[in-house]
């Protein structure tokens, strides 16, 4: 893939844990800047074979200081670039996906006053839903277990396939990842930790290294999945 990149949104500091592992070409970032709308880079279709938008805290995808990663996405949708959003970046596809539609991310699930809660903290078992049709995620074995933090969720875009569920704390269920014209992909859950950084976290203090190198596995595995599947797949037609 020479001269190909993998155009990678994130916060600074971030890095794409396992992504960089999986990418099988160059990774170029573009660090969010949140005092502008402003980025320094921008979706190119001659250049990048994939985009993915990784996790944020600073606010939701419909506020303007995403307005040019939304803008990527959307360009990359029109060219049939695949699109990866992870955490934040599948609530900002579901909004892309549901056109522009502020009602496809709910901020306040629980519905709690003040300071939201994480809906999902730490390590969330997923319930199996449409796992077993989908070509990507059906590779991995299941069940699965991955990590999880967010008080935001997204509701499903209208024409999406949905692939997993998990429980919020009020034993309601979420959707926790879907699929989008085929080729874009929204997973709630970020499968791009690795262990180390996963036993580094407080919430994992008394888990068993074994627990949490599923974790990862898990993780590699639908990466892995993704980027042969959708992005390897494309490239070749």
């Amino acid at each position: 893939m020479s001269g190909k990149k993998v155009l990678i949104f994130r916060e600074k500091g971030d890095d794409a844990g396992l992504l960089e592992s999986v990418a099988r070409c160059e990774i170029e970032y573009c660090t969010r800047d949140y005092s502008t709308v402003r980025t320094t880079v921008r979706f190119d279709p001659e250049r990048h074979v994939a985009v993915v938008s990784l996790g944020d805290d600073k606010g939701c995808a419909f506020e303007p200081i995403y307005v040019n990663e939304i803008a990527s996405i959307e360009c990359a949708i029109n060219e049939r670039v695949p699109v990866l959003g992870i955490c934040h970046g599948a609530q900002a596809l579901a909004y892309v996906a549901s056109s522009h539609d502020r009602s496809a991310i709910e901020e306040n699930p629980l519905g709690v006053r003040g300071k939201s809660p994480p809906v999902d903290f730490g390590l969330v078992r997923l319930l199996r839903d449409g796992l077993a049709t989908d070509p990507i995620v059906r590779r991995v074995p299941y069940p699965w277990e991955l990590y999880q933090n967010h008080t935001a969720c997204f509701r499903l875009p209208p024409g999406a396939r949905p692939l997993a569920f998990s429980a919020m704390r009020d034993s309601a269920l979420h959707c926790d990842a879907f699929v989008w014209q085929d080729i874009h992909y929204g997973f709630q859950f970020h499968p791009e930790v690795k262990f180390s950084w996963l036993q580094a976290q407080p919430f994992a203090a008394g888990e068993s290294p074994e627990r949490l190198r599923a974790v990862e596995a898990t993780g590699l595995a639908l990466l892995v999945s993704w980027w042969e599947g959708v992005v390897e797949a494309r490239l070749a037609t």
